[in-house]
């Protein structure tokens, strides 16, 4: 027995992410982690998705960041003259190798009805960049593609997940107001809602010829059967064969895509057999709403970017002069026993989950990515950061997880050396209680440094 899970179910089960992150009532953070080398070559570890993984994830957190940006994204793909692109069929899965829409440098975004074709129906290069933000498909003679404006990348959302391969695409809600009748949304907002509001239900999206038939000596007729209207397609004969069939324009260009279809097929021939016989073809269907509707539909959008900007020490939460390896995804983390009592959410902007040790009488300095011993207890701990009275440290399954003893003797393996303070809390735990909440997601990578006056971009994409 074989079976697939659906467009549907997919669609569903990205929409629950993105409702749970809008949900105010829970929290998702982006942290980092890892401070310490992978080991020889320090290259990347494959995660795993075991329960020992995780917990070596919250072992090995340095610090996060609560999301507040996050936003559907499909692959990205620019437009270039020269390049064949593919038309949208409603017989896809996913996202094709040759794609069906394109970004322009305006940060437009146009999807492909049909595309160029010559007269023996083979595939031509797109030539002529799509403009224009028209709420109906056009037509360009010039390349023979018919192109679809869907909507605009705004600055701000290109700031945030415009990336070398992903781009932002969305569903536009109601438009902002000022309370007294005027629209503060911004322009390209205005402009993708007036797009989505004029889209025509049931359009139909192309042709796909089954047999050319023989015998013809003049174009046959095309009829478009089904339960929608307007439908207008012609047929182009060479060599006593028909080698495509596409949409009419009217006199402005406009395909004739016609509207409310739920079902339709075509004849070809049936009133004007143009001399020949057996020329036979499949209709393809827009997507649901009508292009444009909802462009998250148009484009298969099946991935969610969660974006954070990391800056500097982030009021003093993320420890600098230190390099992290792995980035994870945690949700409704709690606070530390320290920071606010048992139970209690975590639901400050930023946060640290490095327990700080309190030393003195520093001989030598210890160093970061090194592992600090206590020379009577036999503790032992990574050193994810430096101060001059304190070590911020972890621990994991690799160091175990010793108690140091006040007043004792430690150092680390590159020479450091120092003594743990002799009275008073010698060990300040994180704010965050390692062991709370859920991981959602972790990436293993080649080691980032940190410094004071760097401000991290991390895109995080989650896809069904």
């Amino acid at each position: 027995m074989t079976a697939v899970i659906t467009e549907r179910l997919k669609k569903d089960f990205i929409q629950n992410v993105w409702d749970d992150l809008a949900d105010s009532a829970q929290t998702f953070y982006i942290g980092v982690g890892y401070s310490q080398s992978w080991g020889d070559g320090d290259t990347a570890l494959t995660p795993k998705t075991s329960r020992e993984w995780e917990r070596s994830i919250r072992e090995n957190a340095m610090a996060i960041k609560l999301v507040a940006d996050y936003s559907f994204v499909v692959p990205r793909y620019d437009w270039s003259a020269g390049t064949i692109y593919s038309a949208y069929d409603d017989t896809l899965q996913g996202h094709p190798v040759t794609p069906y829409y394109v970004l322009t440098d305006e940060n437009q975004v146009y999807i492909c009805i049909e595309r160029g074709t010559d007269a023996s129906g083979n595939p031509q290069p797109s030539t002529v960049k799509p403009t224009g933000s028209s709420i109906n498909p056009f037509y360009n003679a010039a390349d023979g593609y018919t192109w679809k404006f869907l909507y605009t990348i705004g600055s701000l959302s290109a700031s945030k997940y415009l990336s070398a391969n992903y781009m932002p695409v969305k569903l536009q809600g109601q438009l902002d107001s000022d309370g007294a009748g005027g629209i503060t949304s911004t322009a390209a907002d205005v402009q993708q809602k007036g797009i989505q509001d004029s889209a025509t239900n049931g359009q139909l999206s192309g042709f796909i010829l089954d047999s050319g038939g023989i015998g013809y000596t003049t174009s046959p007729d095309v009829i478009i059967r089904g339960d929608g209207t307007l439908g207008s397609a012609i047929a182009t004969v060479v060599g006593g064969a028909v080698t495509k069939i596409a949409f009419e324009q009217d006199s402005n260009n406009v395909a004739k895509l016609g509207q409310n279809y739920n079902y339709a097929d075509v004849l070809i021939g049936t009133v004007v057999p143009g001399g020949g016989a057996g020329a036979s073809a499949r209709i393809k269907l827009g997507p649901e709403g009508g292009f444009g509707a909802d462009p998250r539909d148009d484009l298969r959008a099946r991935a969610i970017m969660l974006n954070v900007k990391p800056d500097g020490i982030e009021t003093g939460e993320w420890p600098i002069d230190v390099s992290f390896r792995q980035i994870f995804l945690w949700k409704n983390p709690l606070q530390s026993d320290s920071s606010g009592g048992t139970g209690v959410a975590f639901t400050e902007a930023a946060g640290n989950a490095l327990d700080r040790l309190q030393i003195t009488n520093i001989t030598t300095d210890f160093s970061v990515g090194y592992i600090v011993t206590g020379a009577t207890s036999g503790a032992r701990a990574f050193i994810s950061k430096t101060d001059s009275d304190e070590l911020w440290i972890h621990q994991t399954a690799a160091t175990g997880f010793g108690v140091f003893d006040s007043d004792e003797t430690i150092s680390d393996s590159s020479g450091g050396a120092g003594k743990i303070k002799n009275s008073g809390l010698i060990r300040i735990p994180g704010k965050i209680n390692r062991y709370s909440g859920e991981i959602f997601y972790v990436e293993n990578r080649a080691a980032v440094e940190r410094d004071a006056d760097q401000v991290e971009d991390i895109k995080l994409i989650i896809e069904i």
